[in-house]
């Protein structure tokens, strides 16, 4: 499975915005929409990576990753 990180990963507000987005929307959005969303909120670079699950827990990213699929990103 792959996994979508936010960057910057350390950013409370940017977090909870995601979160935010994806509840209000049923708990899931296409990913375009999510970087769009995104990219209007924030004045500054948000970065949207996608991982492989063996690269999430690698780096530890585990708390800030969301599960895609067929570029559907959802809360769980």
């Amino acid at each position: 499975m792959e996994y979508v990180v936010i960057f910057p990963t350390d950013d409370d507000k940017l977090q909870r915005t995601v979160k935010q987005f994806l509840s209000q929307a049923g708990g899931s959005l296409p990913l375009e929409e999510l970087k769009t969303k995104l990219t209007l909120q924030f004045r500054y670079t948000v970065e949207i990576t996608i991982l492989s699950e063996e690269e999430v827990q690698s780096q530890g990213l585990t708390a800030e990753a969301y599960p895609v699929r067929e570029g559907v990103v959802s809360l769980n």
